[in-house]
């Protein structure tokens, strides 16, 4: 029996049935078979804009551009009520670094859509795997578009514009929205720090972990982050006390023991210095075994 005939015996299962033999070859990952069962679907009925959807992410999955653009803009036909499509076609632009391309979409067909606010604002607000930078970045663009003043969003937004694609700059814009916004926010000032401090500007990484150290004095992650940027800064003596403060609100962190003895190395206190990368290894070791 030829493929052909044999996907002809599929008449008779239910359209539930197969989208359950295809979630489970989806799953997997046989994408050849899934993408056969699909073309069957789409050939029994032209109007099933999920399985249009699903043939779109598996010929980006395997980087053939024009078939999952076909596929997305056939389901975007298939099902005018539905966004899916156009939620494909906009991460394919942005997969392929075309964000003019995709804000376009975006504007003409997304901006304002009761679905897909609730929807992506979702997203932005669920993604864990920030690994996965394109779809997470533009799920929080296009919450942000929704609730620019949503702080958590943005600060996620931020993070990830930091972290993943190193836009220092765009980062720090992010995080002073927030600050405009609620000029106590902790995690806003941390994170504007630390942005500074990537980009080499010391003087105004100390001014952002000092108004941090000022929000959440028992914090000790500005204190320890302050003391990298005291060191960078030439100012030994006050890094040294930057750290201790650290040091006493978290005791057995090895990362500040470590760079409080190099501060102390610096300024000649050799056996202390080493007594304290004694104590940052043992403590590795203990919180290995846990």
């Amino acid at each position: 029996m030829s493929g052909e005939e044999s996907f002809d015996t599929l008449g008779s299962l239910s359209h539930e049935t197969l989208c359950e033999i295809v979630e489970a070859l989806m799953e997997t990952e046989r994408d050849e078979l899934a993408t056969k069962f699909l073309r069957h679907m789409v050939d029994r009925d032209p109007s099933d804009a999920p399985a249009w959807c699903r043939l779109g992410y598996l010929s980006q999955s395997k980087g053939d551009v024009s078939e999952a653009e076909a596929a997305y803009r056939q389901a975007a036909d298939a099902d005018k009520d539905s966004i899916d499509g156009w939620v494909g076609l906009c991460l394919l632009r942005l997969e392929n670094e075309d964000k003019r391309g995709a804000k376009r979409i975006y504007d003409r067909r997304l901006r304002g859509s009761k679905a897909f606010e609730r929807r992506w604002h979702a997203a932005g607000m669920s993604y864990d795997d920030i690994n996965n930078s394109t779809e997470v970045e533009f799920a929080l663009f296009c919450a942000v578009a929704f609730k620019p003043r949503n702080i958590d969003v943005l600060l996620r937004f931020a993070n990830i514009t930091l972290w993943v694609h190193r836009g220092f700059a765009e980062a720090q814009s992010i995080y002073q929205q927030v600050i405009s916004t609620d000029p106590e926010s902790f995690y806003a000032w941390l994170g504007l720090g630390t942005a500074h401090m990537a980009a080499y500007d010391f003087e105004m990484a100390r001014a952002a972990f000092e108004r941090a150290t000022e929000i959440a004095p028992s914090d000790p992650r500005p204190w320890h982050q302050l003391g990298m940027v005291l060191e960078d800064l030439d100012e030994h003596d006050a890094a040294e006390r930057s750290y201790r403060t650290a040091l006493d609100l978290s005791p057995n962190d090895p990362d500040i023991m470590i760079h409080l003895a190099n501060t102390l190395e610096l300024s000649g206190r050799t056996e202390e210095a080493d007594e304290l990368r004694h104590m940052s290894f043992l403590q590795v070791l203990r919180d290995g075994h846990k």
